[in-house]
């Protein structure tokens, strides 16, 4: 619908055509309503109206969450009771390379002894002294002096004394299985030939009291929590040292 309305100027009057007052307010409306949008789509947030959550997806959050926390806690509960366990295998692996590289540094025998009341490891140096007597025999008239030894003792240098975690000690647990290597039994904790000692020889080899190669085997453990149970290897011959960690699997425990 079209309103005209009479307007005076200079010249005289003219008629100007303008909006009734329902298309006015209409006009008016839709222009607020245009600026509101223009405004919304710059606002800087970007955001329209926020949605809150309900009780049933912040539970389930929650449950999310404690089970998460709970798995957590149970494998690190189990981390931090094997840990005195996979010290003790890491000092008698330490230990073993540190008396084998002195024999072969030192030119002389180191002997290693495995004490299980108090779990210690015992490093010596073994120096071997002889005592000679000299003599003079005279051949042709020429003074010949000659030197017989008369004596063998041996000098013990202690080099070091380790003492395993105080919650580990040489074990073997009912239940483990033969080491890998198959130098031991599953009821004799220290074995190297059948003893509780192992000389590493100046070769780098390491031998029995008696002189003769030993391999061998140590297994220890947090008594009575068969899962901590680890084993270190040795091989006399060429002095290689392996160490082992327990896993339970289907099919039993085994070493790997």
């Amino acid at each position: 619908m079209k309103v005209f309305s009479l307007r005076r100027n200079s010249g005289g009057f003219s008629l100007i055509e303008t909006l009734d007052s329902p298309m006015r307010s209409m006009h008016s409306w839709c222009s607020r309503a245009d600026t509101s949008s223009r405004m919304e789509k710059s606002s800087p947030c970007g955001r329209g109206v926020e949605k809150g959550v309900s009780l049933l997806e912040a539970l389930v959050v929650l449950v999310i969450i404690l089970v998460a926390s709970a798995t957590a806690i149970v494998d690190l509960s189990g981390s931090l009771r094997s840990a005195p366990s996979d010290n003790a295998a890491q000092l008698v692996v330490q230990d073993m390379r540190m008396a084998r590289q002195f024999a072969i540094s030192n030119r002389s025998v180191y002997r290693m002894t495995f004490n299980t009341s108090p779990s210690t490891i015992v490093i010596d140096q073994l120096v071997t002294i002889t005592t000679t007597s000299s003599s003079t025999i005279y051949v042709d008239g020429q003074p010949i002096t000659t030197t017989v030894p008369i004596a063998v003792s041996t000098v013990v240098n202690n080099v070091s004394n380790d003492p395993l975690p105080t919650t580990v000690a040489f074990d073997c647990e009912p239940g483990i299985p033969l080491d890998p290597d198959g130098f031991g039994s599953v009821t004799t904790p220290i074995s190297f030939n059948g003893n509780n000692q192992i000389f590493f020889q100046p070769d780098g080899s390491g031998r029995d009291a008696t002189g003769k190669i030993a391999n061998g085997v140590v297994f220890f453990a947090v008594p009575s929590a068969i899962g901590t149970s680890r084993s270190v290897t040795l091989w006399g011959s060429t002095g290689q040292i392996h160490m082992y960690k327990l896993y339970s699997t289907t099919a039993g425990y085994n070493w790997q």
